[in-house]
């Protein structure tokens, strides 16, 4: 299995850009995980996205 290179928001960017997209790029985060775009980070495939505080932000978990 190949190793998964985390991307820098940069490479992200391009990688974005190249693609032509503008909505959210389609991580893979494991089994019973997804990628939430808000936090930029992987959650529980049971979680909500837009229940994720983001640290700094206000709120907390």
């Amino acid at each position: 299995m190949k190793k998964i290179k985390k991307l820098t928001r940069e490479e992200l960017k391009n990688v974005k850009g190249a693609a032509g997209i503008d909505g959210p790029v389609y991580i893979y985060c494991g089994k019973n995980r997804k990628w939430c775009e808000k936090g930029k980070t992987c959650i529980s495939s049971a979680a909500n996205c837009d229940d994720f505080v983001i640290p700094g932000e206000g709120g907390g978990w």
